[in-house]
Parts: structure tokens; C-alpha cells; sequence
């Protein structure tokens, strides 16, 4: 296919433009300034900048203008590459890429926790593979740990870039058979259908459409249409509106959005065209007086083109027919020196804020999961932008060019390396554990026990098989048998959210105790209550089908004690708990088992395995944690007073963990031997579940067959 005679099949060649379209712009580096500010002052929490997280759907446009602007021009000269293309894409991101994460593999192994070097571990083999965004899809959830736990949390976006970047250019060069109009058309409609996509995801899981490339893919398209499209001409006050529109759209997201806001969605479509308008302004031919080369103080600062908008060969970029001042004043604007420097550095400060900023946190006195002072959190981004320019002198412009520090064949063995020593850390850190024998004088915080909450697979077997045919598909597929007493025994179901899995080590511990057969059935945030869903779809199992399910099955497995445990403050305020817990009740009794209800666990607050371990190693102090019963039970307050009265309006049982985990004393965190009761900041490990099975006795009782008589 002879590329170069595209112009006959659609309009005017693309390499007639070609000098056009790989001039320098110094406003896109201004706007990847914009970006990166945004998203690094988001990630420390100062306020005004809310929803800075849009500074990468920003990057996603600028990207994907830059990257497909430079695959078209070659492949309309006849001389596209892959292995040039990415050979470019190595140099270009990976130098950088491995001194950010060996400096913070480094940090880990010397300050972090083994299960944090453990989770370290999964993400870094991942990472070095492209594919972080699938393990952040699968972390960042209601189980998950808070994002500041994940120094490589911000290298999902990398992996959406570079999946897409696999797909990108023999898709282009396959559409441009068609010309110029076709790979438009193409690459429109593929658009499309990724934005399609990505609403309706939004409406069942919303962050497979944050994390997964295919609903990402039309921001990145977003910016190779513009790439493609004919040069317009446009005039001055075109350019004037384009860009400041497009400004505005792009930058008032930044201080409307914050995290409630329903993302990416319709709300990513704002900022994704501001980014599209502000390069559309500097696109083509003035209509006027020829636009001016870069500004003298940019010459004198050393603020010349980016690697990524010269010439395909790294040549200097052509005469500029469309340099900053061609886009009116929003590119003014944006070409300011202060800001092109800033954006020459964003790459290397997008990947070193963010590590910066958590350990920052991990080596503060305050929880870790509270934000630094403002200007704590400022001194941290000024440190990391410190490190960013000093890598974007030393290590990325030095490998950049072609024929430089390393050549092709050096380029593909120091990749090729760099990758299997990571992926061989990941193994180590996950086959270890994190390596606890790193710190032997504490090693009872790191047992599988103090880590894990809920049975492990062998104390609760998976019992699909005892469960009716019609309900199988029902039936969340936790559902498992973690006591046999064997026959003419009493029979107890443990039902409920993961609070009430969290608890289910005690529960079973009693039922050992008095010989009472055990099932447990829960569902994530899926409280155990008929006819309540959760408030969005998620990928856990169809909350109401499962409730329904776990009552139909009590008769049918001949359960005399149904035992109801979930984080009930996170269901009251959105429902009626006296209404829905009488209906359940009832259909229990109806179905012959005597209900019990256990109140929910006073929760820790923050991180307790993380605050009691920053403790032992950088005297971060634990006051963090509640320090008497009152304020452990002050965020659940509300939801106690309602579950008790809805359990006196149903006539059933309740009993409260609170006084065997937070006595008059102080709350206990902690056993003897320093090991964690909890292994998050609200779920009991198994160790803490366990030491509640005596106390559970005093209200699951010694229990014979009782039948459905509530007296």
C-alpha cells in the first residue's frame, strides 16, 4: 500500500501538511503544565482543586493528538515502523519510568510493612507489563486499602496509554487504505462506541469505565481525529474563541468536580474537548500575518520542542506555522516559559508526585490516611518537582534521541532487563509475603491470621452442592460450610455483608464449641435484609437475589438459628431498618429458623494493621486509633439507636461485639504479642474474630433444636 497518494482518495495529502502538523507547540506543553498541576495538587488535597483528576483525561487528548499526528506523517511518507515507533515509545517512557520505581521499591523494602510489599509486589509485576490498570480495577473497591496505600497507584493511566498504543497504529495504517476520510470515519465510529461503551459500564460498574482502556480509548481518539483531520484556516477570533472556550472547559472541571462526581461518564466529555479546542485553536494556516517562532525567553530557558512533537526522525520541528501565538491568547497563555517548563518536566512529576506524596504520609505523625498540611503537601510537590526536573535533564533527554546514550539494540536489552528484574522482585515480594523477616522482632502483625479477615478456604468449605438447583445461580458463591456436627445436630446460618464474614472466625469457633453445624452466605455491602439492594450496581454478587436465595435455602437445609451480621451504619440512613428487619424476621420464623442480630463492630477509623506498625517503626504515634469506647462508638452512634429499636420491634435478640472489643478500660487493638485485631479500619482479622467466640456464646447460647418459636 502505497500510503503517500492518500490525497487522491480524500482531499489534500497528508504529507502536503506535513510540516504543519509536526511544528512545535509550545501551548501543549503548557497544557500538559495545566495537567499535571491539577492532578498532582488533587492528589494532595488542596483545596480548590477537587476534581484535578481531569488533568489526565487532559494528558489522554494531548497524547493521542502528539502520538497519532507522528504515525500518520510517516506512514504517509511510505515509512512507518513499528519497531521504530516503539523503540520511541521505550525511550521515551521508560527511562524515567524505572528510576521512579526502583527509588520507591527502595522506600518499601526499607520502611513499608511486609503486606504492603506484598501488595507492592502484585502491583509492580503488573506495572512492568502494562497492565497496573487491571490490579487498581480489582484493589480500589470497597475492600480495598485507601488509595495513599498504592505509591504506583497513578501508573494505571500509563497502561491505558500504552494498551492503546498496541492497537493504534495497525488500526490507522489498515484505515487509511480508505484515505485520509475513511481513517476518519473509522476512528470516529470506534470513538463513538468507546464512549457508548463507557456510559453504559457507567450505570453497572463504574470503575471498569475509570480503569479499562476500552472506555478510555475515545479521549485518546478524541485527540488522533484532530490529528487527522484536513488543516483548517482559521481566523484570529476563531482562534481566540476556540481557545478560551476550551480553556475554560478544560479548567473548570478542576475546581467543580470532586469525588462524588459520577466518573468518567458525561463528565469526562468537558475537559476531553476543552483539551481538543485548545490544540484545534493552534491548528493550520493563519488567515492572517505568518505566526511567530518561539518566544526568546523560551529559546534562552532551554524550553525547545518536546521529543514527542519533533519530527519522526528527532530532527528539530519544521519552520513554525503553528507555534503558541497561532492559537490567540489562550495559547499565550499557555506558552508562558514558566509553564512550558513545567510541562517539558510533566512526565518524570506525574510520576514522582505521587510516591512522593505517600511517603510523605507513611513518615507523618497524623493517620495516614489524613491529607498533609497544605503546606506540608506543597513542600512534598516542590521536592518531587525538584527530583522531576533533574530527571527530565538527566535521564530522559539524555535517552530521547536516537543514536544517543543508547542505541536501538541497547534501547530493547536495557528495556527487556528492566523488566524481568521487576517482574522478579514482584515474585520475591509475593512469594515472601513482603519478606517479613525484614523486621523478625515483630513478626506476630504479619501471620497470614493478623492480615486476613474471614475463613480461610479450607475452614469453610464451598457447598454449591447442598444448595437446591433452582437457587444456585441466586446464592452469592461464598456460600460455604464451616462446621459439620453431623446429623440431628442444630444447624446456624451466618448471613450478611463482610462484616459478617469478618466475624464468621468466632462464629464457627462457637459453633465447634457447641456442636452446631455452620453455613455462612455473604455478599459484599449487601446487608440481610429482604428487599434491599445496593445503592448502585457493582461487580459483586445481585444483592436482593442473594437475600432472597439464603431464606429460601433455611428450609431446605433445615437451619434452626439464623444469625444476621452486617456494618449496619453503612445501610441506615437509606433504610428502614425496623421495616425491612420485620419482614425478614417474619419470613425467617416462616421458614422455621429463630433469628439473632449482631450490632456492628466499633470500627477503628483509620488503618489499624498500618497505624500500629508505623508505630513500632517511625514512632508515628497510634493515637490515631479510638482511644475509649465513647469515641469508638461515636460514628456508629446513629446506627446503633436504630438498630435497637428495630430489634424491640421485631422481638428478636441482639447482642453488641462493642464491650468485648472496647471494655471501660480503652479499646484493644492489639493482642499481647502485637499482633493486630483488625485488618483494615473496620474488619475484624481472624485473630480479633476469634477472641469474640466466647463472648458470642452469650447469646448464640448452647442451642438445641428451637424451632421458629420467637419466645
Amino acid at each position: 500500500m502505497d500510503v503517500r497518494q492518500e490525497g487522491a482518495a480524500g482531499g489534500p495529502g497528508i504529507a502536503a501538511d506535513r510540516a504543519d502538523a509536526l511544528a512545535y507547540r509550545a501551548d501543549i506543553d503548557g497544557l500538559r503544565a495545566i495537567a499535571v498541576l491539577a492532578v498532582a495538587l488533587f492528589h494532595a488535597e488542596i483545596p480548590g482543586f477537587s476534581g484535578g483528576f481531569v488533568g489526565v483525561d487532559i494528558f489522554f487528548v494531548i497524547s493521542g493528538f502528539l502520538i497519532t499526528r507522528i504515525i500518520a506523517a510517516e506512514a504517509a511518507a511510505g515509512r512507518f515502523s513499528y519497531l521504530r515507533f516503539y523503540e520511541r515509545r521505550a525511550r521515551r517512557l521508560a527511562p524515567a519510568l524505572f528510576v521512579v520505581v526502583a527509588a520507591v521499591a527502595v522506600f518499601t523494602l526499607l520502611y513499608r510493612s511486609p503486606r504492603d510489599a506484598d501488595i507492592f509486589g502484585e502491583s509492580v509485576s503488573l506495572f512492568a507489563v502494562f497492565a497496573a490498570n487491571f490490579f487498581f480495577y480489582n484493589q480500589l473497591d470497597y475492600f480495598g486499602d485507601p488509595a495513599v496505600f498504592y505509591p504506583l497507584l497513578h501508573m494505571w493511566s500509563l497502561a491505558v496509554e500504552e494498551q492503546f498504543y498496541l492497537i493504534l497504529p495497525p488500526l490507522l495504517l489498515l484505515f487509511w487504505r480508505f484515505g485520509r476520510g475513511g481513517a476518519l470515519l473509522a476512528l470516529g465510529a470506534l470513538a463513538a462506541a468507546s464512549f457508548a461503551a463507557a456510559l453504559i459500564a457507567m450505570s453497572h460498574d463504574p470503575q471498569l469505565a475509570f480503569f479499562h482502556t476500552p472506555f478510555r480509548m475515545w479521549q485518546l481518539l478524541a485527540g488522533g481525529l484532530l490529528a487527522l483531520a484536513p488543516p483548517p484556516r482559521w481566523s484570529a477570533g476563531t482562534r481566540n474563541a476556540l481557545g478560551l472556550i476550551g480553556l475554560a472547559l478544560a479548567l473548570a472541571p478542576v475546581a467543580l468536580y470532586d469525588k462524588t462526581t459520577l466518573f468518567p461518564g458525561l463528565a469526562a466529555a468537558p475537559p476531553t474537548l476543552g483539551a481538543v479546542l485548545v490544540i484545534a485553536a493552534g491548528l493550520g494556516r493563519a488567515a492572517g500575518p505568518k505566526a511567530s517562532a518561539p518566544s526568546p525567553s523560551s529559546t534562552r530557558l532551554g524550553l525547545g520542542p518536546s521529543p514527542d512533537q519533533r519530527s519522526p526522525a528527532g530532527a528539530d520541528p519544521a519552520p513554525a506555522a503553528e507555534n503558541g501565538p497561532m492559537g490567540g491568547i489562550a495559547a499565550r497563555l499557555l506558552s508562558a516559559p514558566p509553564l512550558v517548563f513545567i510541562g517539558l518536566c510533566s512526565y518524570s512529576f506525574y510520576l514522582w508526585h505521587w510516591p512522593a506524596l505517600t511517603a510523605a504520609r507513611f513518615l507523618s505523625p497524623g493517620p495516614m490516611e489524613s491529607p498533609l498540611s497544605i503546606p506540608s503537601a506543597l513542600m512534598v510537590l516542590a521536592a518531587a518537582f525538584g527530583l522531576s526536573a533533574l530527571t527530565w535533564a538527566y535521564v530522559e533527554r539524555p535517552f530521547r534521541r536516537p543514536g544517543g546514550v543508547l542505541s536501538g539494540r541497547g534501547v530493547a536489552i536495557g528495556v527487556a532487563s528492566c523488566v524481568a528484574a521487576l517482574l522478579l522482585l514482584g515474585w520475591v515480594l509475593q512469594e515472601t509475603r513482603g519478606l517479613p523477616a525484614r523486621f523478625p522482632s515483630l513478626a506476630p502483625m504479619f501471620t497470614e491470621d493478623a492480615r486476613r479477615y474471614g475463613l480461610a478456604p479450607q475452614d469453610c468449605a464451598r457447598a454449591t452442592r447442598l444448595v437446591p438447583e433452582a437457587l444456585r445461580g441466586e446464592i452469592d458463591p461464598g456460600f460455604c460450610k464451616a462446621h459439620d456436627a453431623g446429623p440431628d445436630r442444630p444447624v446456624a446460618l451466618l448471613w450478611g455483608d463482610s462484616h459478617a464474614w469478618a466475624l464468621a472466625p468466632g462464629v464457627a469457633r462457637w459453633a465447634e464449641a457447641a456442636d452446631v453445624s455452620l453455613f455462612v452466605a455473604w455478599s459484599a455491602t449487601c446487608p440481610p435484609l429482604l428487599g434491599v439492594d445496593r445503592p448502585v450496581q457493582t461487580r459483586f454478587h445481585d444483592c436482593r437475589r442473594h437475600n432472597a436465595a439464603a431464606l429460601r435455602l433455611a428450609p431446605a437445609l433445615g437451619v434452626d438459628q439464623l444469625i444476621l451480621a452486617a456494618q449496619w451504619s453503612r445501610y441506615h440512613r437509606r433504610v428502614n431498618l425496623t421495616a425491612r428487619l420485620g419482614e425478614t424476621v417474619a419470613a425467617a420464623r416462616a421458614a422455621g429458623a429463630a433469628p439473632v442480630l449482631i450490632g456492628e463492630t466499633p470500627p477503628a477509623g483509620v488503618h489499624a494493621p498500618t497505624a500500629l506498625f508505623r508505630a513500632e517503626m517511625v514512632g508515628a504515634p497510634p493515637g490515631a486509633l479510638p482511644e475509649d469506647r465513647a469515641e469508638a462508638l461515636a460514628p456508629i452512634a446513629g446506627s446503633v439507636a436504630d438498630l435497637e429499636a428495630a430489634a424491640r420491634a421485631a422481638a428478636i435478640p441482639l447482642w453488641s461485639p462493642a464491650p468485648a472489643i472496647c471494655p471501660r478500660g480503652g479499646c484493644v487493638f492489639q493482642a499481647d504479642d502485637k499482633a493486630p485485631l483488625y485488618a483494615d479500619s473496620h474488619h475484624l482479622n481472624r485473630i480479633g474474630a476469634r477472641r469474640l467466640g466466647a463472648a458470642l456464646a452469650e447469646i448464640l447460647g448452647p442451642h438445641d433444636n428451637q424451632g421458629a418459636d420467637p419466645g
